[in-house]
């Protein structure tokens, strides 16, 4: 198992604790199964059904990246009512396709929001790889963006997610077996 923590802005400046937003990955044999707790900050949700939902970056929402040796990655963002969207990347913001994940479960407790689910094998990227977690919620000037690795440098002036250069190796206990 492994646990990723959001625990900064995205340019580096560390959050309140409440504020963070925890991530606990663990390799089984179907895939990668994911589970968050975070803090719920009560933004408008999209007003699709939960389920599959385009733009949803928009929004309150969780994103989890994982890149391979060869410059794909996947995207999975999931929000605080079971709204969620998985993206394959062939590269730098080239979508391939989409993807859902199984059994995504979200449950609200108190201020917190708990989600579960499983990423399948066939959409994880191959080994050896690196990783992010983002969290956004607020809108307009209140709009925050947290990450676990820091995109932000010199010459950034805004977030920019897909920078695989910012992701840091995954940890080996996530490796695939066989």
């Amino acid at each position: 198992m492994a646990r990723l923590t959001i625990a900064a802005t995205w340019d580096g400046e560390a959050v309140p604790a409440e504020e963070r937003a925890e991530l606990a990955l663990e390799r089984v044999a179907e895939g990668l199964s994911v589970s968050s707790d975070s803090l719920h900050h009560g933004d408008a949700l999209p007003e699709a059904p939960p389920g599959e939902t385009p733009g949803l970056w928009n929004y309150e929402v969780l994103e989890l990246f994982i890149a391979g040796p060869d410059g794909r990655y996947l995207e999975f963002e999931w929000g605080p009512a079971g709204h969620y969207l998985g993206l394959q990347l062939r590269a730098y913001r080239e979508v391939e396709s989409r993807f859902a994940a199984l059994g995504m479960r979200v449950e609200t407790r108190g201020a917190r929001v708990h989600a579960q689910f499983l990423l399948p094998n066939g959409q994880l990227p191959p080994w050896p790889w690196t990783l992010n977690a983002y969290a956004i919620h607020g809108v307009g000037k209140t709009r925050r963006f947290l990450a676990a690795y820091p995109v932000g440098g010199p010459g950034i002036s805004e977030p920019d997610f897909h920078r695989l250069s910012c992701f840091r190796p995954a940890p080996l206990g996530l490796k695939p077996t066989g």
